[in-house]
């Protein structure tokens, strides 16, 4: 993945999330089985904005949700 910009205000919301907005371009991926067998392979996006709801604790950064702010 190649993260062209990111922007949060880094406000937590009442229910101890943050959100940040980020535009992201997905290059190809590869997918494949045990014995190494290509199982499936999606082809590279465009870059669009998504929108990310995330947690953090000592452990670190966890996503709750991630999806596209656009129809494709």
């Amino acid at each position: 993945m190649k993260v062209y910009s990111s922007t949060s205000s880094f406000q937590q919301a009442s229910d101890g999330s943050y959100q940040a907005v980020l535009m992201i371009e997905q290059a190809q991926v590869s997918y494949y089985t045990p014995d190494g067998t290509l199982d499936e392979a999606l082809d590279p996006t465009v870059a669009r904005a998504d929108i990310v709801v995330a947690t953090y604790t000592d452990a670190g950064w966890t996503a709750q949700t991630a999806e596209h702010l656009t129809k494709e």
